[in-house]
């Protein structure tokens, strides 16, 4: 769990990890739980000073960003698999559960992903999250919009070797769920869902890293999964053409 200015928010967090936990643990699965402070204010350090159960580990950070501070979980984290959740979002009581045994049972490079996501704020958005072997993948929108919330779970090794970017507001690059999610793709990754599970995200009306972000007019990282896309697309287009010029060229004699 990440978290930086919560406050209280986090009490509804921390109170679904506990469910989803113990729903795991009673299926004989290990949990473990580590909350990343990274700049934190006093409110939201004395709440989680205070609430957390034993055995829960504090890390307090000092990065100033979201993607460093998910890198720093999983590089601490002695499990095989990593579930994410910000300090201010809840998920639903069978997600560790549910996951878990999607990931053990496909020994693919998945990044799972819940079955929905329910954004909830002054308004409620319902989002069916895309499933690369059940719909037809299709790149140009992949480029439009971010596919996929960070919170996923996935193994630590493929979280290791594709580390989370960080977020540069200056030069206008951000976004570091969208810039990871195509990354993992670049790796031979895919993403799934699993079947009945839901995150709830709250749309924070000020302090969002997310409105941050689009105020900055950012962009993802520049994509080696994209660019050589693009790469093949371009040596296609001018094979074609090659062979349409040395066609010509033969009628012409």
């Amino acid at each position: 769990m990440t978290g930086h200015r919560e406050g209280l928010l986090a009490d509804a967090s921390c109170g679904s990890v506990e469910l989803a936990k113990a729903a795991a643990e009673k299926a004989g699965i290990t949990v473990e739980v580590l909350v990343v402070l990274d700049r934190a204010d006093a409110v939201t350090t004395e709440f989680f000073h205070y609430r957390v159960p034993v055995g829960w580990r504090l890390v307090p950070v000092n990065f100033g960003d979201l993607g460093h501070s998910r890198n720093e979980g999983v590089r601490l984290a002695t499990g095989r698999w990593i579930a994410f959740l910000d300090a201010d979002d809840v998920f639903s009581v069978n997600w560790l559960l549910s996951a878990f045994m999607a990931a053990e049972n496909d020994n693919r490079l998945i990044a799972w992903h819940t079955d929905m996501d329910i954004l909830f704020g002054k308004r409620v958005l319902a989002v069916k999250n895309y499933d690369m072997d059940r719909n037809k993948f299709d790149i140009e929108r992949l480029i439009g919009i971010n596919m996929w919330s960070a919170l996923c779970f996935s193994s630590r090794n493929l979280l290791l070797s594709c580390p989370y970017q960080e977020t540069r507001h200056a030069r206008q690059i951000g976004y570091e769920d969208w810039a990871w999610n195509q990354d993992v793709l670049d790796r031979g990754a895919i993403h799934k869902t699993v079947p009945h599970t839901c995150h709830f995200i709250r749309l924070k009306e000020t302090g969002s890293l997310n409105l941050e972000t689009g105020a900055a007019r950012c962009i993802p990282w520049p994509s080696d999964y994209l660019l050589n896309i693009l790469r093949q697309r371009e040596n296609t287009i001018g094979s074609g053409r090659d062979r349409v010029a040395s066609a010509g060229y033969g009628h012409h004699n």
